[in-house]
């Protein structure tokens, strides 16, 4: 190869590296919002669940199923 192409090459490549760090840094503030979401909206079931006295076993199942389809 070529002096040129590798250059080219390592030229092309940081340019697409470049071009994915915003998207990447954009997909791990989502994440972070998400998870955040998630956490917010389990500690309100488990607040509404001991309000309204439901069977433990219950209450376990249906928190582990709403943040597991979340």
């Amino acid at each position: 190869m070529e002096t040129t192409q590798i250059e080219s090459m390592i030229h092309n490549y940081t340019t697409n590296l470049l071009n994915f760090i915003p998207s990447l840094v954009g997909a791990i503030v989502v994440l972070i919002a998400g998870l955040w979401v998630i956490k917010q909206l389990e500690k309100g079931i488990t607040k509404y669940f001991e309000r309204k006295d439901f069977d433990v076993s219950l209450e376990t199942f249906l928190r582990s199923l709403t943040t597991t389809g979340l």
